[in-house]
This record gives structure tokens, sequence and C-alpha cells, in this order.
């Protein structure tokens, strides 16, 4: 936790995901939810999410840090 405030990750950066693999996030305002990978940015770490809220998709950008794979 300390760590995470100090702007530092105790999580591996490199996550090995395809576009339409499902994640779990576990980090930030949708954590606890699954969401579907619309696009991978392995450049910045960066993964674009697809996630059912309320019967409609909804498109979150979010760090690899911030989620699992599901197997």
């Amino acid at each position: 936790m300390i760590l995470k405030r100090l702007g530092m990750s105790t999580r591996h950066e490199d996550l090995d995901v395809d576009v339409d693999d499902t994640v779990k996030i576990v980090d930030g305002a949708f954590s606890g939810l699954e969401g579907k990978i619309t696009e991978v940015d392995h450049e910045k770490a960066k993964l674009k999410v697809n996630i059912d809220m309320f019967g409609r998709e909804t498109s979150a950008e979010l760090n690899f840090d911030q989620v699992d794979p599901v197997i």
C-alpha cells in the first residue's frame, strides 16, 4: 500500500494477454468487475477493456497492474 501511494507498483508490468481475452479488474473504480480486452498497448502498459455495466458496454483504459488475467 505504501509503495502504491508513492507511485510504485509491486506488480510485474509484463502482462501476457491479447485482444478478446477476459481480465478481472483488481484496482480502481471498476475493481471486482471483469471485462474483455479490445486493445493492448505494450509500450505504455495500458489496456482498453469493455465492461458490462447495467446492460451496456462501457470502455475503460487501464494500466497492466490494474488487472489480472482470467484463466
